[in-house]
């Protein structure tokens, strides 16, 4: 079994990626049966030879197309320890399906996420859309 905690140094770097707002429509119609959907998605990229970028999108729509799409990114540079670069496969494993199936380092990124998402949704002047702050399997 892998140790993947034993991959990655304490120093890393979150940073905001992307915000894309797109307001559908401004109409005031009533709309049935409308659903509300979120997905979330991970990837990660190894940069430098020694650190690994993730990043991790939530994105929120409604089916039928209406209201609004909103789509938010955060990321996360890590850095591997010496005793990961070393380790012949270390640049083929399969970080994002570690790190959704342990929670690992991502709880951080989908908090802030959320926290943005109700920022921005409670710009309407409604309540605000509050995503629960864990990964969504689509």
């Amino acid at each position: 079994m892998i140790e993947y905690n034993k991959y990655f140094s304490n120093q890393r770097a979150i940073f905001l990626n992307d915000i894309k707002y797109s307001l559908i429509s401004v109409e005031f119609k009533p709309i049935k049966n409308i659903e509300f959907k979120t997905i979330d998605s991970i990837e990660t990229e190894i940069v430098d030879v020694n650190k690994l970028r993730m990043i991790f999108t939530r994105k929120i729509f409604f089916i039928p197309k209406s209201l609004y799409e909103l789509t938010v990114s955060f990321g996360l540079i890590l850095n591997f320890t010496e005793e990961a670069l070393n380790i012949p496969n270390y640049k083929v494993l399969d970080y994002q399906k570690y790190f959704i199936e342990n929670n690992l380092y991502i709880n951080d990124l989908i908090s802030r996420i959320s926290l943005q998402i109700s920022q921005i949704t409670a710009s309407h002047g409604q309540p605000p859309v509050i995503t629960p702050p864990l990964y969504i399997k689509s």
